[in-house]
């Protein structure tokens, strides 16, 4: 049989991060089609779909690559990286996954 993946795929990334988080695969920045991106991705293993997490708010961290991340309880933490200017970040992000939106720790 076939696999099918549905819904809008990342394209190709690279100098990204992927943690699970209860029954998905979420991945952030990284470099999209040689770009820095800030997006937020889910894959669902029990769908087998992607989705474009769109988060609430204002705030959300500058499109970064080469940073790491972590999931604890209901949040994805993101810690530096470089930005679009190369420059090295020294900041940390949460995302609450419950509430859909960034907050800077910083």
């Amino acid at each position: 049989g076939q696999n099918l993946i549905f819904g809008e795929k990342p394209g190709s990334v690279d100098d990204h991060t992927c943690n699970l988080f209860r029954e998905s695969m979420v991945l952030f920045g990284g470099f999209r089609n040689g770009v820095r991106s800030n997006q937020l991705s889910k894959f669902s293993f029990k769908l087998n779909a992607w989705t474009i997490i769109q988060p609430k708010g204002e705030k959300i961290p500058e499109p970064r690559a080469g940073h790491v991340s972590a999931v604890y309880t209901n949040k994805l933490v993101v810690f530096g990286g470089t930005n679009e200017r190369n420059q090295r970040m020294n900041d940390t992000w949460l995302f609450n996954f419950d509430s859909l939106e960034w907050t800077c720790l910083n």
